[in-house]
């Protein structure tokens, strides 16, 4: 009788074999699926409502009415096998009961949707897995290789093939002169015919919606998700299917029937998609291992996949991790000065303008019939016009008259000054100014710029300036997260005033006592003419962010998209440009912009250090950025000594012929050695890069490595 083959397992697989040994010995527990979090909804229903934050006494509701590839919803009947494993899953994970889980409420959030996704490829590939039937069940270690790898090759736009099946569906319903494979394979830029007469067809379906800031028609990302199966977010995330979809983007006519395209073929942007980096993958990867774990407590609805299914890493397909980009120093300094004159010039006057509408908008809500209400409140801003003016040093002019408010509510929604703008939008836009002027002066984690307490200004100094009182985001367990107290210079000191002044106001006209964002310093107003719900704050503080930087119409990038600033990337700029970019001159400059004469006070505020794992990263970050670079010939090797020594070096430590095979983690992380050991030297220098509206400056890094240097190492 032949023996059989024994297969070696690693030593993570035979402790995960042993750990499902030791489960399937436990005696079955029959689980209710009720917890105190879960106040509404169970297994089967197409919503849930659930706890977000004990605290703040805030609910959630989950909605698991999405569409699927078929044309089916997940909450109908027919496909109870794939919703009733995916809510009991979401529920043993938010219990706690699955392996490998370590994260925060999003996550699991994040988990739900990717298991939605994952059942979406399921019902498209159907012959193979019939889900209606079987659920996951069916899926093998096989399987989740082949769905991995088409995840490498263009993330869930690849997995749902969304591109191809749109192609196809409209093929299908016009009468192209083109063969479906002419269509696929020349589809940036499509035929403008084949353009046309899909647009025909679409305008017939009702597929189209004005997009105001346009001023154009554009594809509903709605009916998409329902003509596709896919989530409606999906379509502006990858590049590939924008660039698809705004080919078919419609001029503006008040007669619908009106079909022109909104682009000449000859002016059509086609931007460069991005690949998926390794980092995606990873957390995709994760999500799903997450998901799978859950084949312990059910094993008949979860397959046993194995651990070495989620380990490949298809680093010859992903790009390297991008990082945060550098903000060009038109932008950041152009967007500080702008922010600097709304909040030092124009706080108060904001302050008590917004202030003012709101009580007589909340009066007349009380009082008048709507469409009146906005008539009478929209006559009372043309009547205040020349009211709340700059003081005479800088100016005099009216609040009204430097942004040019002609409203106090619009519904063009317009972003230009010359043409106008709403007194909303100007509230919308003070908001963004007071978190662009924190972020770039006191820079703040995206996640903890939004939670920072109504009373986090602490110490003020006589000489300017003071310290901000935060919750430090990376640190501590859950929601338990260390506080600290740091520096601010004056002007940000300023920015939390007002913000504070003007939450006071709000909440007492609003008769706001108890809401959920009382103590929160961002106290943004529901549709800003309400009491603050507190509802995705983060989103709505990056919106207005995005409301400031419209207005003050920055250079366009290589896109041609307007630029937009992000706060992650006001912490590197603030970290580069205050750490590494200035003489004593400038130091003593900055000293005085803080509001701090002690030189302890400015060193503490823009010193370098190399124990600060935050600056390190960033110089880091753009050092590897060079060196792929120097590889790919988008630096000239000639003028580059010390780097491409540097490059010599990183590739001789590793035993690599090319840098871009390295994990991304180990490669920061040598850097950041050479860096504190002072291995390699760097110097910055501003350099000129082109976008759409010509030139900009932004800064790069002069490396000296043992005695070779670059050309510009001693000119930074």
């Amino acid at each position: 009788m032949p023996r059989k083959k024994s297969i070696k397992l690693t030593d993570d697989e035979r402790i995960e074999e042993l750990i499902n040994r030791a489960r399937k010995l436990l005696p079955k527990k029959k689980v209710s699926y009720t917890a105190d979090w879960l106040k509404s909804g169970g297994i089967g229903t197409d919503h849930w409502v659930v706890v977000e934050n004990y605290e703040e006494n805030t609910t959630l509701t989950i909605r698991f009415d999405d569409y699927l590839p078929d044309g089916t919803l997940l909450t109908e009947p027919k496909n109870i096998r794939l919703l009733s494993t995916i809510q009991r899953v979401a529920f043993h994970l938010r219990m706690g009961d699955l392996q490998h889980f370590h994260g925060w409420h999003k996550q699991w959030l994040r988990v739900i949707d990717t298991s939605v996704n994952l059942a979406r490829w399921l019902v498209l590939e159907t012959p193979v897995f019939q889900p209606q039937k079987y659920g996951f069940a069916l899926l093998t270690d096989d399987h989740m290789q082949a769905y991995f790898k088409d995840f490498a090759q263009g993330g869930i736009n690849n997995t749902l093939k969304l591109e191809v099946r749109f192609l196809e569906m409209l093929h299908s319903q016009i009468k192209s002169s083109l063969s479906l494979e002419e269509v696929l394979q020349n589809r940036n830029p499509l035929d403008e015919q084949f353009i046309l007469q899909s647009a025909h067809w679409l305008n017939s379906q009702n597929a189209y919606i004005l997009a105001k800031r346009l001023k154009a028609r554009v594809i509903s990302r709605k009916y998409l998700e329902s003509l596709l199966g896919c989530s409606s977010q999906l379509f502006d995330r990858y590049q590939s299917v924008a660039n698809l979809l705004n080919q078919f983007d419609l001029r503006y006519y008040s007669d619908p029937a009106k079909i022109e395209l909104f682009a000449p073929e000859d002016r059509r942007t086609i931007n460069n998609p991005s690949s998926i980096v390794r980092r995606t993958m990873y957390t995709h990867r994760k999500e799903l291992r997450i998901f799978a774990s859950a084949h312990n407590l059910l094993p008949d609805e979860i397959p046993y996949l194995s651990e070495s299914t989620f380990k490949e890493n298809h680093h010859e397909i992903l790009a390297p991790n991008g990082h945060t980009q550098l903000i060009p120093l038109e932008i950041g300094l152009g967007a500080l000065n702008n922010a600097a004159e709304m909040i030092i010039v124009y706080g108060n006057q904001i302050v008590e303008a917004v202030s003012f509408f709101a009580e007589q908008y909340t009066h007349l809500m009380a009082t008048t019939p709507q469409t009146r209400c906005s008539r009478k409140i929209n006559k009372l801003a043309t009547l205040h016009r020349l009211k709340w003016p700059a003081p005479l040093e800088f100016g005099g002019a009216s609040l009204f008259e430097r942004y040019n408010v002609v409203s106090f509510a619009s519904q063009s929604r317009t972003l230009n000054i010359k043409e106008g703008i709403s007194l909303k939008t100007l509230h919308q836009a003070f908001y963004g100014a007071c978190a662009l002027l924190i972020g770039m002066c006191k820079p703040v984690r995206e996640g903890e710029l939004h939670k920072l307490q109504l009373d986090c200004l602490d110490s003020e100094f006589e000489d300017g300036g003071a310290l901000l009182v935060q919750h430090l985001g990376k640190s501590g367990v859950m929601d338990e997260r260390q506080i600290i107290k740091r520096p601010i210079p004056f002007l940000v000191a300023r920015a939390v005033q007002l913000l504070q002044l003007m939450s006071s106001k709000l909440r007492e006209i609003y008769g706001d006592t108890d809401g959920p964002m009382i103590d929160r310093l961002f106290y943004i107003p529901h549709r800003y003419i309400a009491a603050s719900r507190g509802k995705v704050l983060g989103e709505t503080l990056n919106t207005a962010i995005d409301t400031f930087c419209l207005l003050l119409n920055l250079p366009r990038d290589q896109n041609r998209q307007p630029w937009k600033i992000r706060v992650h990337e006001m912490r590197k700029f603030f970290l580069l440009v205050m750490y590494k970019h200035h003489n004593g001159e400038l130091r003593r400059t900055l000293g005085y912009a803080a509001g701090h004469i002690s030189e302890d006070q400015i060193d503490e505020y823009t010193a370098f250090s190399h124990d600060d794992p935050e600056s390190v990263k960033y110089e880091s970050e753009c050092i590897s950025d060079l060196l792929v670079s120097l590889e790919l010939g988008q630096v000239v090797p000639e003028g580059h000594e010390g780097l491409k020594a540097l490059y010599a070096h990183v590739c001789k430590h590793f035993g690599v012929a090319k840098l871009q095979s390295l994990g991304h983690e180990n490669f920061i992380r040598f850097l950041n050695m050479l860096q504190r050991d002072g291995t390699y030297k760097s110097t910055v220098y501003t350099a000129e890069i082109k976008s759409f509206d010509g030139t900009l400056t932004t800064m790069e890094f002069a490396i000296k490595f043992e005695g070779l240097k670059d050309d510009q190492f001693d000119r930074g």
